[in-house]
Formats: C-alpha cells, structure tokens, sequence
C-alpha cells in the first residue's frame, strides 16, 4: 500500500509548471503560431488561464495557494525563474511572462518536471 508520506510531493514552483504544461498542451501552439506571426518575443499568460489545469494537492488545494508559496520563499521564485518562467502582479491579477523558446520547450520537453537546485 503506498501512502501520501511515501511520495515525493512537489514543491510550490513545480506545481505552477506543472499546471502550465498542462495548460501549453492545448494552447501553446496557437500560442506560438500568433506570437510568431506578429514577431512577439514574450508571452503573458493570465493566471486565471491556468485555475483549470491545477490538479488539487493537499499542501496546495488551490493554484493561488502555490503561487502564494513561491512568492514568500525566495527559493522557489529563483528555481521557477530558472525554468525561464517569472510572475507578475498587475493590481489585483496575476500573470506568467516567459519567452517563446522557452514555451516552445515546454511544450516539446518531457512530461515530468525536474528538479532545479
């Protein structure tokens, strides 16, 4: 019998990635294909966009409360960001900015998430 303490959960900064991927795995080609045509060298995802791809966990029921997590823990920002992936707040809305090639490679990557020292 497996139980939930004999499984590596994931940390905050993986489970955002996590629901991005997901996320990328039905948009991110339409994503790359307006982006590329109109030369657009950033991509601003809405995190709203990403609420449905979250898959509940018990340390982080709700995507907000990851995102929460990664913002109070300097650690997790650093490892997020070194995926190439930042968050911004812009009043009330948070958002995902990352580059084209590095959600071309999130898109094309492995389905599993590594883990960053």
């Amino acid at each position: 019998m497996l139980y939930l303490a004999d499984v590596d959960m994931p940390e905050a900064w993986e489970v955002l990635l996590i629901a991005l991927k997901r996320y990328l795995s039905r948009h991110g080609a339409r994503i790359l294909s307006i982006t590329g045509i109109i030369g657009q060298r950033q991509v601003r995802i809405s995190l709203d966009s990403l609420f449905h791809y979250h898959e509940p966990l018990p340390e982080y029921p709700r995507l907000m409360d990851a995102v929460r997590a990664i913002l109070e823990q300097r650690s997790q920002l650093e490892r997020l960001n070194k995926v190439g992936v930042t968050i911004d707040k812009e009043g009330d809305s948070y958002f995902i900015r990352s580059t084209r090639k590095v959600i071309h490679e999130l898109i094309q990557g492995p389905d599993s998430v590594h883990r960053g020292t």
